[in-house]
């Protein structure tokens, strides 16, 4: 890796940002809640996690733009999966904590919502190597274009 492309990585490094669930926006906390729900269900209980992901997808979205939201939030959380720099931390679907791994992705999805694309590919580089930056991208923004229809905004 290159010294540009690891000061990229140093600069997107999100902060310690916001300590809880209540201190998001009602997107990031949806979003937080889905992607949780889907790595529960790909490790747990794929049963109970998976109608609660859908239900809550279908009931904010409706069922077209469940669908599309289901199939972004798949690629870019196994993008992260194969991608991944390190060992990726989140915590529980009812724990009110983020992580600093969960506020990243927050903000990779804020950028592409807020078409700040330099910032979105640098948020894109802390979380994963260069091989799997355009495919994170591309499904971070096509989540973020799909919770913006429903005004689902994240912070810029």
């Amino acid at each position: 890796m290159g010294r540009s492309t690891d000061a990229a990585m140093r600069a997107m490094a999100p902060e310690a940002g916001p300590g809880n669930l209540q201190e998001l926006s009602i997107g990031e906390r949806f979003t937080v809640r889905a992607f949780r729900r889907w790595v529960q269900g790909a490790i747990g209980n794929p049963g109970t996690h998976g109608r609660l992901l859908w239900q809550a997808l279908t009931e904010g979205l409706g069922e077209d733009d469940a669908r599309e939201a289901l199939l972004a939030l798949t690629d870019l959380i196994r993008t992260v999966q194969v991608y991944a720099r390190r060992r990726f931390a989140y915590h529980q679907p009812c724990c009110s904590a983020l992580t600093l791994d969960e506020t990243a992705v927050l903000r990779l999805i804020g950028a592409c919502q807020h078409r700040r694309l330099e910032r979105a590919r640098g948020h894109a580089l802390w979380l994963v190597h260069a091989d799997g930056v355009g495919d994170l991208l591309e499904a971070s923004c096509t989540l973020a274009a799909t919770l913006r229809r429903h005004r689902l905004i994240f912070r810029d």
